[in-house]
């Protein structure tokens, strides 16, 4: 039976993958085989980093975790560093943007999947905004319980420039004398005698600014009935929760091959959909300027292309 990393024997520990061969990964306290079939998210928490790196063929460091405002994470994660790039130079075309800048639409050969995924999912989770986090009730008479009326407010989209805000948990980027926070206020009475609506363009800053004019229903209101409350609006990423996802970004793609070289082309077709105050342009920029950071492993000419995009 193979020793685990650690060991106090002397026999050397073979962990790693032949693509040839497989090699049997045995645990010697649970009797526990692993093979290459083996789903990383199977091995628990506690495998040693060792293990984990020859099961999964990757070269895994630890990095400062980028953002966080939760005080209960850990201040190190594990990123996987990706292998040498076998990408091509990145050839962007078929750029479109709505006039509004909400909708964005683009085509890039030359790159892996590894690359489009890793795009998409900093798009989505990585580039912050601004969002709801805590409510206060002084009077709610409505017919909604203070949990759901909160769960609205959270995700309606709000006017505020996320880069006059510091992230609340510390972080590299955020600079001296900028608030981490806003209160915002909605009071609301139904004075007349018939149904009506508490809506998004209600909400006011503490100098009386609207922050969002979509007039988003947040609860009914009945002859009589009143709705006050203060809330505390933070800066925050989609990983943590989707409140603060700036909006959507998903993509297709369609392979064909090189009848010269015989080689195998591929060509995604990605859309960018904004639904915060950030324009879908802004995400993507904001995007690269995150995957520009060490730890995201991207290529620098495909960097270098990709940021094309942003100067459109």
């Amino acid at each position: 039976m193979g020793n685990t990393p650690g060991s106090d024997t002397d026999e050397p520990f073979y962990g790693g993958i032949d693509a040839d061969e497989k090699k049997t990964i045995q645990d010697s306290d649970d009797d526990e085989t692993f093979t290459t079939e083996t789903k990383i998210g199977e091995l628990g928490d506690d495998v040693p980093i060792e293990l984990f790196n020859r099961i999964a063929g990757f070269n895994v460091v630890p990095t400062p975790l980028a953002y966080t405002s939760r005080p209960n994470l850990t201040n190190f994660q594990f990123i996987t560093k990706f292998p040498p790039s076998k990408e091509e130079v990145p050839i962007i075309s078929n750029i479109k943007i709505s006039e509004d800048k909400k909708n964005m639409s683009f085509d890039i050969g030359g790159i892996t999947f590894a690359t489009a995924l890793t795009l998409m999912r900093t798009i989505k989770t990585e580039v912050p905004i601004m969002a709801i986090d805590s409510v206060a009730f002084d009077t709610n008479t409505t017919g909604f319980h203070p949990e759901i009326i909160s769960q609205r407010l959270g995700l309606i989209p709000l006017n505020l420039n996320p880069e006059d805000y510091n992230f609340r948990s510390a972080y590299p980027g955020n600079v001296p004398n900028k608030k981490t926070f806003e209160v915002l206020s909605l009071s609301v009475k139904n004075q007349t005698q018939h149904i009506t609506f508490a809506l998004s363009n209600d909400i006011l800053t503490i100098k009386g600014k609207q922050v969002n004019t979509d007039k988003i229903r947040i609860t009914p209101l009945i002859p009589g009935s009143e709705l006050s409350l203060k809330a505390e609006v933070i800066k925050s990423i989609g990983r943590q929760h989707a409140k603060w996802s700036p909006g959507k970004a998903f993509y297709s793609h369609e392979t064909s091959t090189d009848l010269t070289t015989h080689k195998e082309k591929i060509l995604f077709h990605f859309k960018i959909e904004s639904q915060s105050s950030l324009s879908a342009p802004a995400m993507v920029t904001k995007a690269l300027k995150i995957l520009s950071m060490p730890r995201a492993g991207i290529d620098n000419k495909v960097y270098q292309t990709l940021t094309k995009i942003s100067n459109i």
